[in-house]
């Protein structure tokens, strides 16, 4: 739904390939997530196309996604229900690693056997919360081979099913010793934010493209009322350049900044 972003990508999020969002706690990557959703559900409500979103933060909002399907529909002229476009939605909750892979466990099945959706989104959101929990430094070989088997899935899944699948990650001081000093393709902001992606070189590699969200400053003109901004870099891809994008944090959701 940002129109920039999208040509930028050749057409927005890929079928086939893997997608991850990296930023700050509470920089708007659920809500990023959320808008994805909506637009999956509206531009394929005619074909049943449905959604499966693993949530390992607490952070999916149901009224939310209810919203913004609302405002997908009014803004494309689209003549659906958005109740009933929630209910293809399948939301899988985890809060620790046991419960993350039980999900796993649960799309798997899915695809096997639920002919009820003809899923093209999958979201995780977000992978890093549980493997950063579960495993301590000195296990950090062990979590970057289940990651890999993991990213292996996702792939497999995009390809196999045409879908998009976007994940989120976090982001650590580029001090840490989250990922044991691994950190080539990690840097995800400028020099001055000193901030790296979480879960080392090795995911970084996993994913297809890789989606930036940091927070930018805004000066009010006048007594005018600024919306928060953002910045969106495409940070990797093999496809196209490396680019940014300003968007204002509004009720209507993350939208392309004016000018």
């Amino acid at each position: 739904g940002l129109a920039a972003l999208d040509g930028h990508l050749g057409g927005g999020l890929r079928p086939g390939s893997v997608t991850e969002i990296v930023g700050a706690s509470a920089v708007g990557k659920t809500e990023l997530c959320l808008a994805v959703a909506a637009e999956a559900l509206v531009t394929g409500h005619a074909r049943g196309a449905g959604v499966v979103y693993v949530d390992t933060e607490c952070g999916f909002k149901a009224t939310r996604l209810l919203q913004l399907v609302g405002r997908s529909l009014q803004r494309r002229g689209v003549q659906a229900d958005p109740h009933e476009l929630l209910y293809r939605v399948t939301v899988l909750a985890a809060d620790e690693w046991e419960g993350y892979e039980q999900c796993l466990s649960r799309i798997r099945a899915l695809f096997q056997d639920d002919t009820r959706l003809a899923t093209g989104l999958l979201v995780v959101d977000s992978i890093a919360a549980p493997a950063r929990a579960h495993f301590e430094r000195a296990r950090l070989s062990e979590r970057q081979r289940l990651l890999s088997s993991h990213a292996a899935l996702f792939k497999s899944l995009a390809e196999e099913e045409g879908l998009v699948v976007l994940v989120t990650n976090q982001v650590q001081g580029s001090s840490g010793s989250d990922d044991g000093g691994l950190r080539e393709l990690s840097r995800v902001g400028e020099p001055e934010d000193e901030m790296s992606a979480c879960l080392g070189t090795s995911w970084a590699h996993c994913v297809n493209v890789r989606l930036v969200l940091h927070s930018a400053e805004q000066a009010a003109v006048g007594a005018t009322f600024a919306p928060p901004r953002r910045q969106l870099r495409v940070a990797k891809a093999n496809f196209c350049s490396a680019a940014s994008f300003d968007l204002d944090a509004t009720l209507e959701g993350l939208v392309q900044a004016a000018g």
